[in-house]
């Protein structure tokens, strides 16, 4: 496990706009792969938080510049009350999917260097964006929707694929984790998205950031799987 300070600050660049054919145009074309996206969801393991970190800093230049865009994580951290994890009925599991594919459709991928005219530029209510546009905009969507700010945590990944920095929403449910990505319409797993997590938002503080140290253990020193 990395120690706090090895974590180096996010002041940079998150995300890398890779070239080549998206898998939404692959479910649109391959009916037997988009039936298999439609399963129920796999059992998961929650996320284990540990120590402070600073957070991107483009995340907080965008609370001090559209406060309403960070409203929601201040109120959670204000009521000191986590909620429990999201209940996942079929019904919230197929608003997930829906909302996860719909702004994955209908973000243009563009780099916010090419975008913005800066590296890295946090904000909602974009066509074309990044991958942080696209967590900003599901996370606002599933809110309006009924789900819980502190249910919806923005994380910071490592990625060979994008070989750099990449963000996601982790979705904190009562079958574990779950993460929903602009890369895939396939929600999965947080430990089987295929990164190493660096940091995210704090369940019980999301306008605070924390490092991300493994799988919750049980009591008994157990990777802790969500029961079915």
């Amino acid at each position: 496990m990395r120690t706090l300070r090895s974590v180096p600050a996010m002041a940079g660049a998150i995300c890398r706009v890779l070239p080549g054919i998206g898998l939404a145009f692959m479910l649109s074309t391959q009916p037997a792969l988009a039936s298999w996206f439609s399963s129920a969801p796999r059992p998961a393991t929650m996320q284990a938080e540990g120590n402070p970190h600073q957070g991107p800093r483009a995340y907080h230049q965008m609370c001090a510049r559209e406060p309403k865009l960070c409203m929601y994580d201040r109120q959670a951290g204000i009521d000191a009350v986590i909620s429990p994890p999201a209940q996942l009925t079929d019904a919230r599991w197929r608003q997930l999917r829906q909302i996860n594919e719909d702004l994955n459709w209908q973000i243009r991928p563009v780099e916010d260097r090419h975008n913005q005219g800066v590296s890295d530029f946090w904000t909602i209510g974009v066509s074309r964006g990044d991958c942080e546009d696209y967590i900003i905009a599901k996370k606002h969507a599933l809110i309006q929707a009924g789900w819980a700010p502190d249910q919806l945590l923005y994380a910071v990944v490592e990625s060979r694929r994008t070989r750099g920095y990449h963000a996601v929403l982790v979705v904190r449910t009562n079958k574990g984790d779950y993460v929903l990505d602009n890369l895939t319409d396939r929600i999965v797993p947080w430990e089987d998205a295929g990164y190493r997590f660096v940091i995210r938002q704090s369940a019980a503080a999301p306008q605070k950031w924390v490092q991300v140290t493994g799988a919750l253990r049980t009591a008994q020193g157990n990777v802790g799987i969500i029961a079915q």
